[in-house]
């Protein structure tokens, strides 16, 4: 009798041969696919709405003042919440998830790209201002450089809660999709079919967050 209860656990052989499996099924090009559609459609979009207003948050305070109480107070609800009604508006097929993608990682962009221009030493755009600079070297020269450490931390935690809203949206509205599968090897008590996904998305994970550190190691 085995020690270890396979409805529970699941040995690395075992997990090995459900790759193995994922890897050489048809249908395994077209769940990944979809995952990383929705994602990177989502995350996209994040990206492009956020860094503008987190921008315009942090160079002009009229707009800091008007959409700083919204912006908490959107953050403060659990977006896993919306779910039902993100259903209802968008449906079961991609819009739903990459909204809710959009939604996980739109606040940590924002929120770093403020205060990262926020925290902009003044006597540095002072200086560079004395010496001539023009709003093209000042944004290159001082706004980028001091602003891309708070962005890269934005993109990095943002990218993280991506993942988790992609595979989550697909356990509860979805026919296809990673989170599908996993779901799905979950009902069938199939544990190292799930754990063989979640290696999967842990890949993903470190595929992506890789190419936000190559950014990270760049001299800005």
């Amino acid at each position: 009798m085995g020690l270890l209860n396979p409805i529970f656990f699941a040995w690395p052989s075992t997990i090995l041969d459900s790759l193995y499996s994922i890897f050489t099924a048809p249908d395994f090009s077209r769940h990944l696919s979809v995952t990383m559609f929705e994602m990177i459609v989502g995350y996209s979009s994040a990206i492009m709405v956020a860094i503008p207003i987190g921008i315009l948050m942090g160079r002009v305070k009229f707009i800091e003042n008007l959409l700083d109480p919204y912006i908490s107070a959107l953050n403060s609800i659990p977006r896993i919440a919306l779910m039902p009604l993100i259903i209802l508006i968008f449906g079961i097929g991609l819009s739903s998830k990459m909204f809710l993608v959009f939604l996980g990682s739109f606040f940590p962009i924002l929120i770093n790209t403020f205060n990262g221009v926020k925290n902009i030493d003044p006597l540095m755009v002072d200086m560079a201002k004395s010496f001539g600079a023009k709003r093209f070297a000042l944004t290159n020269k001082v706004l980028i450089p001091s602003t891309m450490p708070y962005l890269l931390a934005g993109l990095r935690i943002g990218l993280s809660i991506a993942f988790i809203m992609v595979i989550v949206g697909e356990f509860f509205a979805s026919t296809h999709g990673v989170g599908y599968m996993i779901a799905f090897e979950a009902a069938r008590y199939n544990t190292s079919g799930v754990l063989a996904w979640v290696l999967i998305v842990s890949g993903m994970t470190i595929l992506f967050t890789e190419m936000i550190r190559y950014f990270e190691r760049k001299k800005w």
